[in-house]
């Protein structure tokens, strides 16, 4: 670990990019066990104009490591804040959100990034899977219908066709479940879902 900080001390003196630095110096003292000290490098790792997904991903898999949740969504609340119709920093909370639990908080940073970009696969499932966690009252039947129509994959129709036939359920609209319920007993290996 000395040698390892060392190191980026002296790429530091020759001028390597501070945010490369700092992810180095954050995964290091993630590594060490020393979350407190992580968090002044994971936090000046974005709030950059040229923030991209990779460095987002990066401080993402890093906060999950050091459980740092709570200061992580407050960053990605206050860049999503500041910057309104930058997706990037929606995605990131949404993210970082949905690690923690806070399902509720997950689902709105989606809805954002939906409102911004309608046609956003990452948010639609995102938002799909949250739905399930939440106590909204409101049906997430028209969602599902709407989102049945952008999902062209088979592996990602299946799970929703579910979701759908158990929401027909719900409202005792047994001959629309059965139609879903039926589409997935068409494939062999989702029959176990539909039955």
């Amino acid at each position: 670990y000395e040698e390892a900080e060392k190191a980026f001390g002296e790429a530091r003196k020759k001028g390597a990019d501070e945010i490369d630095v700092s992810m180095g110096m954050a995964e290091l003292e993630v590594a060490r066990g020393r979350k407190e000290e992580a968090w002044p490098y994971l936090k000046r790792m974005i709030g950059y104009q040229e923030d991209t997904v990779e460095v987002c991903n990066r401080f993402i898999d890093l906060v999950v490591k050091s459980g740092l949740f709570s200061e992580a969504i407050g960053l990605a609340r206050q860049l999503a804040k500041d910057n309104p119709y930058k997706i990037l920093y929606w995605k990131l909370l949404a993210e970082l959100s949905e690690n923690a639990g806070a399902y509720e908080q997950a689902l709105e940073a989606n809805e954002f990034v939906l409102a911004i970009q309608p046609d956003d696969k990452e948010a639609l499932f995102g938002k799909f899977r949250n739905l399930s966690y939440t106590d909204d009252n409101r049906s997430p039947l028209p969602f599902y219908l709407q989102m049945e129509k952008e999902v062209k994959d088979l592996a990602d129709l299946i799970p929703l066709w579910c979701r759908i036939a158990q929401e027909y359920e719900i409202e005792e609209n047994w001959e629309e479940a059965m139609s879903y319920y039926r589409r997935i007993l068409d494939f062999p290996e989702t029959r176990p879902y539909a039955l």
